[in-house]
Formats: C-alpha cells, sequence, structure tokens
C-alpha cells in the first residue's frame, strides 16, 4: 500500500484501518471460514472459493441493514460529512448520492460475499463453540487462514476483503460525522488528489458500509468479509455458475485459489493460505481428519498431517 493510498484509507475509512495497520506492520494475524465438510472438501478438490449472494446468508437482512443504517445516518441533521464534501468540491455530494442511490439494487441483490472471523492462537485446539454451533451441521470444519492475500494490495480479482462493523445507529451516527471531520482536516491533499478519485473513494466508503455493517448482536463472530460485486467491478477470473446449496438452486461466483504474482496477488495457494484445519465436533471426528489430511495431500500439502487437528470442545452433534 502506498502512502497515498493508507491517507485515503485514515480519512475514509478509520474503522479498517484500525484493524488493517497492525497487519501492514507485520503483526500476525490468521483469520478462520467455518464450514460444512461437503464444502470443505469441494473448497480443496476444486481449489475455488464459492463467494454466495448476501440476501440468501444466514442473515437475511446482511445488506439491508447496513443500508438502511447508512442513509439514516447519512440524511441526519448536523450533516457534518455532506457539507465536508460540499466544501472540498461543490456539488460532489449530490452526484455521490445520486450514483449511490441509483446502485442499491445493485449492492443488495447483487453483492457476493464470503466470510470469516479473527482466529485467537488458544482457538488453535478448539475452535470458536458459537461458530461450531452455527455452521457446518453434523460435520464441520474449520479452515485457519494465513493473513497475507487479504492484505494485498492487487486489484486483479476485484474482490476486496474488509472488517465487519457491528453497528447500532449511534455508531454510524459517529462514524459519519469522524469521516466528515477527517475530509475537512485534509482538504489540501483531497483537493490535490482531484475530484474524480476523491468521487471514487467516497462511494467505496459508503459501499463499503453499507456490506460490511452488521447488527451489534453478531458482534462475537469479528468477522471480515471478501466482497465481489460484478456490476461495479469485474474480474474475469472469477466464474459465476448456477449450483444448488442444500437444495436450493442460485448463483455464486467462484474465487481461484491460485497466485498472480505478475498483479501482485500472492498467497492464495492453498499450501500458502492454509494453516491448520480444525475437524469440528461430530460423530466421527477421528475419521474426518484422516478424510482431511488426505484432501490436503491431493492439494499439495506435504506435512498434512501436522496441519489437522480435532477440536477438543466436549460437545454432542
Amino acid at each position: 500500500m502506498t502512502s497515498e493510498q493508507a491517507k485515503l484509507m485514515r480519512i475514509f475509512d478509520p474503522l479498517g484501518w484500525r484493524k488493517l495497520e497492525p497487519l501492514l506492520n507485520g503483526k500476525k494475524k490468521r483469520f478462520v471460514h467455518y464450514t460444512t465438510a461437503d464444502a470443505a472438501m469441494s473448497l480443496l478438490r476444486n481449489k475455488q472459493v464459492w463467494m454466495r449472494k448476501a440476501s440468501l446468508m444466514n442473515d437475511y437482512r446482511e445488506i439491508r441493514y447496513g443500508l438502511d443504517t447508512l442513509a439514516a445516518s447519512y440524511h441526519k441533521e448536523p450533516r457534518i460529512l455532506k457539507l465536508a464534501v460540499e466544501n472540498l468540491f461543490s456539488g460532489l455530494s449530490g452526484e455521490v448520492e445520486k450514483i449511490f442511490d441509483s446502485l442499491q439494487s445493485s449492492i443488495r441483490d447483487e453483492t457476493f460475499i464470503t466470510c470469516m472471523s479473527e482466529h485467537d492462537n488458544r482457538e488453535d485446539r478448539l475452535g470458536r463453540l458459537s461458530m461450531w454451533r452455527a455452521y457446518g451441521g453434523s460435520s464441520s470444519i474449520a479452515f485457519v487462514l494465513n493473513s497475507d492475500v487479504f492484505i494485498s494490495d492487487s486489484t486483479v480479482l476485484a474482490a476486496y476483503s474488509s472488517p465487519v462493523n457491528y453497528f447500532k445507529q449511534s455508531d454510524m451516527d459517529r462514524l459519519l460525522s469522524k469521516i466528515g471531520s477527517n475530509i475537512s482536516d485534509n482538504i489540501d491533499f483531497l483537493h490535490s488528489y482531484g475530484r474524480d478519485n476523491v468521487y471514487g473513494a467516497l462511494f467505496q466508503a459508503l459501499n463499503f458500509l453499507a456490506v460490511c455493517t452488521k447488527h451489534p448482536g453478531f458482534r462475537e463472530e469479528r468477522e471480515w468479509r471478501i466482497v465481489y460485486n460484478p456490476q461495479l467491478e469485474a474480474s474475469s477470473l472469477i466464474k459465476r455458475e448456477i449450483v444448488s446449496i442444500h437444495g436450493f438452486p442460485q448463483p455464486v461466483c467462484k474465487i481461484p485459489l491460485s497466485d498472480h504474482p505478475e498483479s501482485g496477488l500472492i498467497g492464495a495457494e492453498i499450501p500458502k493460505l492454509v494453516d491448520r484445519i480444525i475437524v469440528g465436533p461430530s460423530k466421527h471426528p477421528f475419521e474426518l481428519r484422516d478424510t482431511f489430511v488426505e484432501l490436503l495431500q491431493g492439494a499439495g500439502v506435504s506435512d498434512a498431517g501436522k496441519r489437522v487437528w480435532v477440536s477438543e470442545i466436549p460437545l454432542r452433534t
């Protein structure tokens, strides 16, 4: 990330920057993706991650909540953000509002996401009980993932990672006011950055606030999302396909787990990406462990036996 990009993120996404900055400075963090054993097997065999429509995720209001909370805060008085944008470039606030409003149906209906959680070292042998209960069913798997690929500034996939905000309305109010103050405090820099570039940065900030804001009741998930909307920005590497999930046919977008070093994307291949696999509580956890050791070997992991663990949580399924 260039110094200019870092400064823009501090202005327009101060909470995201607070979580990203330690990773950019070398702090090690891992993420975890909880899923079913069937989905985990498919990921390893096909070397793909599936992204589902946000409207079909567990929380049926995944995007609606963020859009509604953002709109309510943006139109409140005093509108510090709107006034700051108008002071920066006359008419820009109205232009952003107009295009954002016109694209709300696309943001709501054509946003594809896949979800991860922040992973703690103390969870290496257990996983997280609430996540085992919420995801995976009777045979669940957790992929513990290294973070390198998620902090890459490559745009080749047009899919971007972002931490989730767990906001009440008042939290959104404060954040928009903070962004407005940041714009006012950096007016000379933003003038030099140019109207079109500021327009893009502001639209992206509003878009990610909409798609990465959840109800505070989900806070313990500590979620990050990979977000992709082919109507806003598409990648030739991501393929869309109709599949059946739990008997419900639906479109998914498939991210290939392959590196593209010429475009700055590294760390996506399974041997580098997967730190460990935790087998969740089930009737046959040790048989599942043996299966996933074999699947990891097939995906090119030479030390697969050292990377698959059985959760020690004594949970009946």
